[in-house]
């Protein structure tokens, strides 16, 4: 499968970073929410509750699908959806028990095989 990176001349990549304040989770622990804004296909991904619980939300109902990859702490790499589409949800998953989110991207595929990402941010 041949897959197509954006660089940040052609993506538009939106940072919301919320500290997790009055929590029992380390200093560190923090939400990430970032967007994908490519020529009108919209989606976000987010990681949450101390870096274990992985988000995808596909916010246009064009047939494009969306997802969110991330890697591990052990190194392995996963991806969740959105199932429905722009319906009413998002999808969303938690890794194994005693595994972190260490990094994110935000992806969408148009028909055939090529996937479109914006770059790897780390968690």
């Amino acid at each position: 499968m041949f897959r197509h990176i954006m660089t940040a001349a052609t993506l538009t990549v939106g940072t919301t970073v919320a500290v997790l304040a009055a929590s029992s989770l380390p200093v560190a622990a923090h939400d990430l929410n970032r967007s994908l804004d490519y020529f009108g296909i919209r989606a976000t991904g987010a990681i949450s509750q101390g870096h274990t619980r992985i988000e995808n939300c596909d916010k246009n109902n064009d047939g494009y699908g969306t997802r969110t990859r991330y890697v591990m702490n052990d190194g392995r790499e996963d991806y969740v959806g959105d199932p429905n589409g722009t319906g009413a949800g998002c999808g969303s998953e938690t890794t194994p028990p005693g595994k972190t989110v260490i990094s994110f991207k935000i992806c969408f595929r148009p028909v055939g095989p090529d996937e479109y990402c914006t770059v790897w941010i780390s968690a």
